[in-house]
């Protein structure tokens, strides 16, 4: 969770990695969770969209094959009319296949958080979703997909902080305010239709003393939810730098880009799916 100690002053936030700022157009963004490059495998929107760019072999289950087919694995031969006499081939197939028959390949998408607890010891909490996506998109198709992947973890891995014990690892932040919106920045980022720079020029971040003065004022980021991926902005940005009265987000729009909504999340079920289990 984001304190008041994180605010940072504006003008940092290019050069920062991580931080707590307040911006006239976006809100409160989480400069940590803005940066979409995770180390720990399938981590992050970077992995996320490379495994959709790089593709691979058609997804499989053991539990798609004869006798055990379920239907969520499609039309192949698992699910066909089986008897004693069915084709050795067909029995073996464990291919996962669309409701159409098309393939796909398997991607694994994961959101994680830990907390240090002293003398070398620390805990971590993930959460994990696995999926097909279907074979051949146009790149279009892939940012679709890849968004619509990437909003539903993050929204599962918002909701699992919610509940315990993982609150005690994420300190009550779920569906801290500045936590989706950053997020749907660091993804944009990630797919390199926009940059950091260009993300903040847009945002407008306000000095710390206004972002302070706004906190203060708001009450903290984690005591207000925010389950959608749009900002919630103050109405009430100005501050008292202790000379005059002054207003950082005057002459802004205090309007969402548009460039942070060029993409519409795919549906799931023709594009992609849930991984099938047994």
């Amino acid at each position: 969770m984001s304190r008041r100690e994180d605010i940072v002053d504006g003008s940092e936030a290019r050069s920062r990695s991580y931080g707590l700022v307040y911006t006239c157009n976006l809100g409160w963004l989480d400069l940590g969770h803005m940066n979409p490059r995770e180390v720990r495998p399938n981590a992050g929107a970077s992995a996320l969209w490379r495994q959709i760019q790089s593709g691979g072999p058609d997804a499989s289950a053991p539990w798609c094959a004869w006798p055990y087919g379920r239907a969520s694995c499609g039309p192949g031969p698992g699910n066909a009319a089986r008897g004693i006499d069915m084709p050795v081939a067909a029995r073996r197939d464990t291919t996962i296949r669309f409701p159409d028959g098309g393939t796909g390949f398997k991607i694994v998408s994961t959101q994680q958080l830990g907390k240090r607890l002293g003398l070398g010891m620390a805990v971590r909490s993930s959460y994990q979703r696995e999926y097909v996506v279907r074979h051949r998109l146009g790149e279009l198709q892939k940012r679709s997909v890849a968004l619509a992947v990437f909003m539903e973890v993050s929204l599962g891995f918002e909701r699992m902080q919610g509940k315990f014990p993982f609150g005690f690892v994420s300190g009550g932040s779920s569906f801290s305010l500045e936590d989706l919106v950053s997020n749907l920045v660091g993804f944009y980022i990630a797919i390199g239709t926009v940059t950091k720079a260009h993300v903040l020029d847009a945002a407008r971040p306000v000095s710390k003393a206004a972002a302070l003065a706004i906190w203060d004022r708001d009450g903290s980021v984690g005591s207000r939810k925010s389950r959608e991926f749009t900002p919630q902005l103050t109405p009430d940005s100005g501050y008292d730098d202790g000379h005059a009265c002054r207003d950082d987000c005057i002459g802004q729009p205090r309007l969402f880009p548009a460039f942070l909504a060029s993409i519409t999340p795919a549906a799931k079920g023709r594009l992609f799916m849930d991984l099938p289990r047994p």
